[in-house]
């Protein structure tokens, strides 16, 4: 309880009087009016600290602001003052509001005397056009760059690049303009110097460009020469070629003593090496001149491989050689490239393989790599055991004309063209090639080539043979480790399990044999002997393994006394292997001992073919000799034409008289009608119906781009170039009489009919002189072209003294009637006729007139006929004494 005592007036007369007041109150009551009052004054001097801090935070804020402004002024300021570029503001009334001390130096006035003035008040720097910088136009496009031209007052002109930025007032009005001007004489001086030596630089290359164009020009001619040259000795190298070969295959087939036969063998050789070095050369200026013939077509790359191993294989076996052939990742029966070229470079690097390897193997391996859906990657690689490359000698290698070392030329031959047609092959093929090779221990040679794969993944083939094998356990009993190891990846790819590889001697006891389905051995292992041995035993215990035994060609086979195993010929490939597996069941089949398959197929395809009648044009005398010598080999008769239209006179009569001709040996170039002319029209039926599809392959010396094209355009079924080699045109003369020969076209006999000579065709008369070189005639180059035959010699020269004066006539009558290609016809006949018989400066004359008639300068053959036809009547006074 709290009690407050007050006394208190209640009269103001003299006689003050007094009350006392006592008011009594509960403490808590007073309690809470002191609380009340406490709390009203602090949250009064609440307030006033809250307002007291924000203003204090606004003037902190303010003061940090204009020192923050003040300092990037000063900035600024150190900026422009220290500005290489005059830099210069004015107002819109122009003005100065600043000036900095680059405009100092440039324009020569001290800021203190502009600042503050109108900018036209001083005369060095009225010239620029200030007035355009202050436009309106300037504030509404933001800015505005400008180049002018300042002539200072010592005279100096100066390029000055202007920049002009609008000023903006704090109420974002329009205030002045600030200028910036950098003087760029340097930079337009150097950018001039650099315009000026541009200038030069593009009259020089102008004139750079037009001599290399010019060179260019000069280099086309060039290679257009140069391949008329290699066209034109192709020809010209290939004919007399021809006679000699095909004279000497005739003198072979003649009885010979020993030393005749050695000569003839040797002369063989040096043909053959003649023949490869030609086509090379040939081969190498096609690819340089960028005019190679690239036949793209599907192919089967499999068959291929295997085609070309079987024929290369001979070479190796004939010196004792391994030839392994891996095509297990080859899983496609067809690929779109150039499958010609594709097995040049396949026999140009095993044949190098061959050359080089004394002992060992030689290995092919192929695979196909699939880049997407349809384009893929063919690889081959070769692999040997022979000499090796030394290190130094490997970057030389792919180059014309080089070899490792002069010692490898003379030891094992060769030009050195092989590996370089092989690398530029690859590269025309869309691929490469490389190699890697240690001396002494071998070389391996990888190329590719890109193909689209046209099929699909597996070949149906692959698929059969995978299906006969599958689960059947194998052992390889092989003395040769990669030969055990060739044959163990061929069968396991094709589903076979392999228990057991042997490459040593072995005896019975240490093989499983009851874990055994089929046995592959090399030739004549000793297991062979060992399973003969103990035949009884293996009859009493188990089921007697298939056996099978790789075989080289004209290898002699060792007969078993209990059994005959299944002959693989080698290499081993997988055709071969559909040869000894049973079409109806898992099981490989025994079968007898391989025959010699040359001289066996030779028989079969002879008896296929006896009978047939085939047909030989061409207007040359050697070429026909040569040609019916290749078939005096095959049981057929033969008749000759010597040019087109006889050809359709022999068919239209064989026809007309029930007879038929199974195939027809067509020149390309002849007299009255050439080989394409008549091959049309037998196609088209002009001599007859019955011998439209006739078999027609073309004969002809010209190798270049092109011409098989231009044979099959013609409509002939296949083409062989001269000189003619009987090994390789007898397969295409048997394939194609098989194709078209069958009993119902057989008419009467016409055997006592055939070797008809026509009536250009002359007796024979012998020489009675033996001739001798002279600037007109080289007699015996001739002979010795014609393998020294007189007798057919002789006949060529009284073919020539007949038909020429004819031919003399024809020509000056095309040349009147200005007949180019009359012209060229002849002549390319009389140079033709002139080079058999070694007439050089005939056949020079009229090679210039067929190469004039190409370009059909009618006026320039008018002038030199005359001293061409004098050349001839200069050699026949030459020939008449002879």
């Amino acid at each position: 309880m709290f009690i407050a005592s007050r006394k208190v007036v209640v009269s103001s007369s003299p006689g003050q009087q007094f009350v006392y007041v006592h008011l009594a109150l509960p403490a808590n009551t007073i309690t809470g009016l002191m609380n009340e009052r406490r709390l009203a004054v602090y949250g009064f001097l609440l307030a006033m600290s809250m307002v007291f801090a924000a203003v204090l935070l606004f003037f902190h804020r303010s003061a940090k602001k204009s020192f923050e402004l003040a300092e990037a002024r000063g900035e600024s300021a150190a900026i422009v003052a220290g500005s290489s570029d005059a830099i210069v503001s004015m107002d819109i009334d122009g003005i100065v509001k600043s000036w900095n001390m680059a405009a100092e130096r440039l324009f020569r006035l001290p800021s203190s005397t502009i600042l503050g003035h109108h900018y036209s008040a001083f005369a060095s720097i009225r010239p620029i056009a200030w007035d355009k910088y202050l436009n309106a136009e300037v504030a509404r496009i933001g800015y505005f760059q400008d180049e002018i031209l300042f002539k200072q007052t010592s005279g100096i002109e100066s390029c000055l690049a202007v920049t002009v930025s609008p000023i903006w007032g704090d109420q974002g009005q329009y205030s002045g303009v600030a200028v910036v001007l950098r003087d760029i004489t340097k930079e337009r001086n150097t950018q001039r110097a650099i315009e000026k030596n541009n200038l030069e630089l593009e009259e020089k290359v102008q004139s750079r460009t037009k001599q290399l164009a010019e060179a260019r020009d000069e280099a086309q001619e060039a290679s257009q020469v140069k391949s008329a040259f290699i066209s034109s000795i192709s020809h010209e190298m290939r004919t007399p070629l021809n006679g000699i070969i095909g004279s000497l295959n005739l003198l072979k087939r003649q009885p010979l003593s020993a030393k005749a036969e050695q000569l003839a063998s040797m002369m063989d050789v040096s043909c053959n090496n003649l023949s490869v070095l030609i086509n090379d050369i040939l081969d190498m200026s096609k690819i340089e001149a960028g005019k190679l013939d690239l036949n793209v077509q599907a192919f089967n790359p499999v068959q291929l491989i295997e085609t070309l191993s079987s024929s290369l294989a001979v070479r190796a076996h004939n010196k004792d050689l391994e030839f392994l052939v891996d095509t297990t990742e080859l899983k496609a029966e067809a690929l779109v490239s150039d499958p010609h070229r594709v097995s040049q470079i396949i026999s140009n690097l095993v044949n190098n393989a061959i050359k080089f390897t004394e002992r060992g193997h030689v290995a092919l391996a192929a695979s196909l790599t699939r880049n997407d859906k349809d384009n893929a990657q063919l690889n081959v690689t070769i692999t040997d055991t022979g000499i090796g490359i030394a290190k130094e000698h490997q970057s030389k290698l792919f180059t014309a004309f080089t070899q490792a070392d002069a010692s490898v030329a003379t030891r094992f031959g060769g030009t050195g063209l092989g590996l370089s047609i092989c690398k530029q092959l690859s590269v025309l093929l869309g691929g490469d090639i490389n190699f890697s090779s240690t001396q002494g221990q071998g070389s391996s040679f990888s190329f590719w080539i890109s193909v689209d794969d046209v099929t699909s993944a597996d070949s149906q083939q692959n698929l059969a043979l995978s299906n006969k094998m599958d689960g059947l356990r194998l052992a390889v009993f092989a003395q040769y480790s990669p030969l055990a190891e060739n044959i163990k990846t061929l069968m396991t790819s094709e589903g076979a399990s392999v228990v057991e590889t042997y490459t040593g001697i072995v005896s019975f006891e240490e093989v499983s044999w009851d874990t055994i389905d089929v046995i592959v051995t090399d030739y004549n292992n000793p297991i062979l002997s060992v399973v003969d041995e103990n035949w009884d035993n293996l009859l009493k215990k188990i089921s007697i393994p298939h056996i099978c035994m790789l075989q080289s060609i004209g290898k002699q086979t060792t007969y078993y006394a209990n059994f005959t195993p299944a002959i693989l010929t080698k290499p081993l490939l997988k055709s071969e292997l559909l040869k000894v597996v049973d079409s109806t069941s898992s099981e490989f089949v025994d079968s007898p001992p391989a025959q010699q398959v040359e001289s066996s197929a030779t028989d079969m395809e002879k008896e296929s073919i006896a009978g047939a009648h085939v047909l030989i044009v061409d207007d040359n005398a050697i070429n026909i000799e040569v040609a019916r010598g290749v078939l005096d080999n095959l049981p057929v008769s033969v008749k000759i034409a010597n040019n087109g239209e006889q050809a359709l006179d022999i068919v239209r009569e064989c026809e007309k008289e029930g007879h038929y001709l199974h195939c027809i040996l067509m020149d390309c170039q002849m007299p009255v009608m050439d080989g394409y002319a008549c091959t049309s029209a037998i196609r088209d039926g002009r001599a007859g119906q019955v011998h439209q599809q006739v078999p027609i392959i073309a004969m002809t010396a010209n190798a270049m781009l092109g011409e098989k094209e231009k044979c099959i355009a013609a409509g002939m079924s296949d083409y062989v170039t001269k000189p003619i080699v009987a090994s390789m045109v007898e397969p295409k003369i048997i394939n194609w009489i098989q194709s078209a020969y069958s009993p119902q076209f057989l008419g009467k006999s016409v055997m006592d009919e055939t070797r008809e000579v026509h009536s250009e065709m002359a007796d024979e008369r012998p020489s009675s002189s033996e001739g001798g070189d002279t600037p007109v005639w080289e007699k015996s180059r001739a002979l010795m072209r014609l393998a020294n035959n007189q007798v057919l010699f002789d006949k060529i020269c009284e073919m020539f003294i007949e038909s020429v004066p004819r031919k003399c006539d024809e020509m000056k009558a095309a040349v009147n009637d200005k007949d180019a290609s009359k012209v060229k016809l002849v002549s390319h006949t009389i140079k033709g006729m002139a080079g058999d018989i070694g007439a050089v400066r005939v056949q020079s004359r009229f090679s210039d007139i067929e190469r004039l008639a190409k370009h059909e300068q009618l006026l320039e053959i008018d002038n030199v006929l005359p001293e061409a036809i004098n050349e001839i009547a200069v050699f026949l006074n030459e020939l008449k004494p002879a």
